[in-house]
């Protein structure tokens, strides 16, 4: 069921006389961060209202983060859990005369805490998001709407539409509540199990020094340095992330061949920068003209280019790959040491694409039961392996 917008009443936003200077603010939530000259607040004149030029576009993402669980015991583990958002502290906002500002959470909750209503919209996002990261922005405003706004009615204007209609959270959220379910099951797990057996593996083979001898700049150099910082003092790195551990596995076994040229010219990458030119390396069976194909048989292909960059840099940063000749990589003994440590079953080109809508390239809450049984499985393979090499 839907509602058109121009019958909900927006006059508290809406200067009262012309003695005010400007109406109140409005948080606008948004799918993505755009900073600068941000569409001008565009929802103002669509769907037969204002919304004030005062209006703040906040980046869902940016408002609602989550948060993993501590303390919990080896003996707990795999585990399997719906994600736990908290309250962030925003980033940025946006400010009239010179377009983007910091906001302190203060400022932006007595905003929200004015609002009877909550406003969605992903207007002028078709053009830098894809479509699968636009319903994530989906999942993440209906986070901060249970957080920050819960009870008001959910206003959106979707991808293609040109008013704010009104949503059902639930049925919004239900299409992705699969895969974001999958991700933090399997970051929490990896973090806990895959970490322990890096950790053994970064004893034998330390991490690389990063310095301007190298032929790195001072801003790579310090990319790198913080990426090893940012592991040790807060186990953080994007090789926690589903797509990672599959990446390095199809690194292991990729030849020498060329890529498609398509997948060169996709490709964008930003910060493994002593690798050179792409056009000797071939990034794996598994990787086809920048898309992830697994093994072929879902229906499902995933564009990868963005994940394969983050992978290759996490990567580099512990000393788990290395360049070898123009633009070619590989794992080093370091890397194959780790991979080592995973179940030969840890090895699994569709972990991802088997549960994946291959329309909405996201999984559904209709997938939990399937996620949560192959997370199991696939996360007690690795800890028995792990805890013969690691130890318990």
């Amino acid at each position: 069921m839907s509602t058109a917008v121009n019958s909900f009443d927006v006059s508290k936003y809406i200067p009262a006389t012309e003695k005010h200077e400007r109406p109140q603010d409005l948080v606008v939530l948004t799918p993505g961060p755009r900073r600068g000259e941000f569409h001008e607040i565009a929802v103002r004149n669509v769907a037969g209202f204002d919304i004030p030029p005062s209006a703040l576009p906040m980046w869902a993402g940016d408002l609602a983060w989550q948060k993993l669980p501590r303390g919990i015991p080896w003996t707990e583990f795999p585990i399997v859990c719906d994600p736990h958002y908290v309250r962030a502290e925003p980033t940025w906002g946006r400010d009239l005369s010179s377009g983007t500002v910091t906001l302190s959470r203060t400022i932006v909750d007595s905003i929200i805490a004015g609002q009877t209503t909550c406003f969605y919209d992903e207007a002028f996002f078709d053009t830098v998001l894809t479509d699968r990261e636009i319903l994530d922005g989906r999942f993440h405003a209906i986070q901060v709407h249970r957080m920050l706004l819960p009870g008001t009615p959910f206003y959106g204007r979707l991808k293609g539409e040109d008013k704010f209609t009104l949503h059902d959270p639930q049925a919004l959220e239900a299409v992705t509540a699969g895969w974001h379910r999958y991700r933090y099951s399997y970051r929490v797990n990896f973090r806990a199990i895959a970490f322990k057996a890096l950790d053994h593996v970064l004893k034998r083979y330390p991490v690389p020094q990063f310095d301007l001898s190298s032929g790195l700049d001072k801003r790579h150099v310090r990319f790198y340095e913080t990426g090893q910082k940012n592991y040790f003092e807060r186990q953080r790195s994007y090789l926690d992330e589903p797509f990672s551990l599959q990446i390095l596995f199809n690194i292991l076994h990729a030849s020498s061949l060329a890529q498609e040229k398509m997948f060169k010219e996709m490709w964008r990458l930003q910060r493994p920068f002593e690798f050179g030119t792409l056009e000797e390396f071939s990034f794996g069976p598994h990787i086809k003209s920048g898309y992830w194909v697994g093994s072929g048989k879902p229906k499902a292909k995933l564009v990868i280019h963005i994940e394969l960059e983050r992978v290759i840099f996490s990567a580099r940063t512990l000393g788990l790959i290395e360049p070898e000749g123009t633009g070619r990589i590989k794992l080093t003994e370091a890397g194959e040491a780790f991979l080592d440590c995973m179940h030969t079953d840890n090895y699994d080109p569709d972990a991802f694409l088997r549960f994946m809508d291959p329309e909405t390239l996201s999984m559904p809450s209709s997938e939990i039961e399937r996620i949560d049984a192959w997370m199991m499985r696939f996360f007690r393979k690795m800890k028995t392996k792990v805890n013969a090499i690691a130890g318990s």
